[in-house]
């Protein structure tokens, strides 16, 4: 028997409802990814320590990975280039996000550069080692592959983030 609208049902699906709802109203339902503040807290953090790590003390990080002395200078400067460039990268996925502009294509865009960067670290850095490895080395892959992750997630989480106004803690 076919279902017919009556004054106890709705017309609208809940589906077709949430579409038409405004972002707002769809926070109020509980649609919102409730991780995403906690992997944006997460790679603020991890963004904040390389930003320190690789631009204030970028000699401290040839200390941990062991370098020959002759590499030490031109890989200084390629990590100081690598800070710069996670800054403006920061800044930008961020102004995206909270003016959203454009944040599917940033999003989509700071999930596959990360993978590229940590490809081409395997070749000019991490190739250039002479020892084994610490732990400290083994911190700043496993940091960087959890980053990966969270911004894959956020990226596949599109539909659910937080409606605007945003805020970095939301």
């Amino acid at each position: 028997m076919p279902s017919t609208p009556t004054k106890d049902r709705p017309h609208l699906s809940p589906a077709e409802m949430s579409e038409l709802l405004i972002p707002a109203e769809n926070f109020s339902l509980g649609r919102v990814d409730r991780f995403y503040k906690w992997r944006n807290l997460f790679l603020f953090a991890v963004v904040l320590v390389f930003l320190v790590k690789l631009l204030l003390f970028p000699e401290s990080v040839l200390t941990d990975f062991a370098f020959s002395p002759s590499k030490k200078e031109t890989l200084e400067i390629y990590l100081q280039y690598r800070g710069a460039y996670l800054l403006f990268g920061a800044m930008v996925y961020a102004v995206s996000y909270i003016n959203d502009w454009h944040f599917e294509k940033v999003a989509l865009t700071f999930c596959v550069l990360p993978i590229v960067s940590l490809v081409l670290d395997s070749v000019n850095v991490y190739a250039e080692l002479r020892s084994s490895h610490s732990w400290s080395i083994w911190l700043w892959i496993a940091s960087r592959l959890i980053a990966i992750y969270c911004l894959f997630m956020n990226y596949l989480n599109m539909a659910r983030i937080p409606p605007m106004p945003r805020r970095f803690r939301s």
